[in-house]
């Protein structure tokens, strides 16, 4: 009894998730309350539409089976789950989340499957034209879904690489979850400096915080062993969920797992809470149904993963409590940067404001803890400078160049460099001229007013210095 109460909780508890982001949604859209990023319409409590689009895809997964658990019943909260639904799915497109639509496409499948297994199956064996149809209307639109925002996914692709080749320099332990942004920047500077990179992934290559696949991202964190005993942990809990008929939980999982290949919805706390309420809603479901060593199991994952997250808890509480006494002043940046040496945000704003105050080897410090935990490539350009202000060229040219090499579309590093090259503590015409030909002539990725007044300041400096 006690333990039914609990999983129909955990399910209430989600859906009542989903219906406040709703309203949250669409009140951002008539304009009741502010979006999470100006830069779009509508981001829910999040501040982007593409996890809040997972997260609606999670939730749409679990009602869709609860709805029609309830309508086998006749229970009169069919229809309220029903309005529930629509009002999420009319959301989805808006998002335009392809990792949502794909997580909630696979649980679709998933509630195919378990409602409608025996006739899906036979009607593809007795009908193999519309069998074929159907693979390549499939095709299409995975087809579309790619060249939707085509650079965007084969920036996904190229991260991917180069974070699978820094998982096999450090296969067993990992680097630590604070560092991944950190060891993903230098394994793309490695990459390019060695000649290997193509035109194509020099335009499309950026500076992300994260890996945009948490399977990978806890690969690097924690090492391979790790993350395949997450995934495993996952795979068991969704095999005893469906075993138990916990379908909808299940649902819930895939599309959260689905979701979680090829996006970053674990960086939030919505999300690890999220996680953590489905896998213990299938494990108390499971708990009454199975054998002693299942049971066994079950109960270890219980008390693993409430432990967990209950760390967890206090650990983003923490972190939370020591970026407000940044926020509001409440601390300066001096006492609380043994407590902030995570956030990249503060150490940039530290570093720099050291760098404009002249207190260069203070900021040099900063800067190398903040390329530990970003992949930035203006730290190594603040880095550049501190060396150039303190009259070691030689010194601001590697960092320099290290920062071109990591994400190439930039113009600012090359600019910089551009600059160091003419300067008479440094004049070199040749390595002027090649890098000033990528300031005046390499297509900028954001193209800005910032970036045609370096055009124009290179090529009067050009002009000026070596008269054309």
């Amino acid at each position: 009894m006690v333990v039914s109460i609990l999983r129909k909780s955990v399910i209430v508890l989600l859906l009542a998730g989903g219906l406040a982001e709703a309203v949250w949604g669409y009140g951002q859209l008539i304009g009741v309350w502010p979006s999470g990023n100006s830069r779009f319409a509508f981001t829910g409590s999040f501040y982007n539409p593409g996890p809040y689009s997972g997260f609606l895809s999670m939730v749409i997964a679990i009602a869709l089976f609860e709805w029609k658990r309830l309508k086998s019943k006749q229970h009169w909260s069919q229809g309220l789950l029903g309005m529930l639904c629509t009002l999420m799915i009319i959301l989805l497109p808006a998002g335009r989340s392809r990792a949502a639509w794909l997580a909630l496409g696979v649980a679709a499948v998933y509630y195919l499957y378990c409602n409608q297994k025996e006739a899906i199956l036979k009607k593809l064996f007795q009908n193999r034209l519309a069998t074929l149809t159907g693979c390549f209307v499939l095709i299409l639109t995975f087809g579309g879904i790619y060249h939707l925002k085509k650079d965007s996914a084969d920036g996904r692709l190229f991260i991917w690489k180069n974070a699978i080749h820094a998982i096999a320099k450090n296969p067993w332990k990992g680097c630590g979850w604070d560092h991944v942004a950190g060891v993903y920047g230098e394994q793309q500077e490695a990459y390019f400096s060695s000649g290997n990179g193509t035109e194509a992934e020099k335009r499309i290559a950026d500076a992300p915080d994260n890996i945009f696949n948490e399977f990978l991202q806890a690969a690097m964190a924690w090492g391979v062993p790790s993350a395949m005993a997450i995934i495993l942990i996952l795979v068991y809990t969704f095999y005893i969920g469906h075993q138990s008929e916990s379908w909808s939980l299940c649902a819930g999982l895939l599309s959260l797992a689905t979701f979680a290949f090829f996006s970053y919805p674990f960086q939030f706390p919505e999300f690890c809470i999220c996680l953590f309420l489905i896998v213990a809603g299938i494990h108390l479901s499971a708990i009454e149904k199975f054998d002693c060593v299942r049971k066994e199991i079950t109960h270890f994952i219980l008390i693993g993963s409430t432990i967990a997250v209950l760390a967890y808890g206090q650990w983003v509480i923490e972190r939370h409590q020591h970026e407000q006494e940044w926020r509001l002043h409440r601390k300066s940046q001096q006492e609380l940067y043994p407590d902030m040496k995570w956030n990249a945000q503060f150490l940039f704003d530290y570093g720099l404001r050291l760098h404009r105050s002249g207190e260069y080897s203070k900021s040099e410090e900063v800067m190398n803890t903040g390329m530990q935990v970003s992949s930035d490539p203006m730290f190594l350009v603040i880095q550049g400078k501190n060396a150039w202000y303190q009259k070691h060229p030689k010194e601001a040219e590697r960092w320099l160049q290290r920062a071109a090499n990591r994400v190439p579309n930039r113009i600012y590093p090359h600019y910089l460099l551009a600059k160091l090259y003419s300067d008479s503590a440094f004049l070199n015409r040749e390595r002027f001229l090649s890098a000033a030909e990528i300031v005046l002539n390499r297509d900028a990725k954001v193209p800005s007013t910032a970036v045609r007044q370096m055009r124009e300041e290179i090529q009067k400096l050009k002009e000026e210095r070596w008269g054309r």
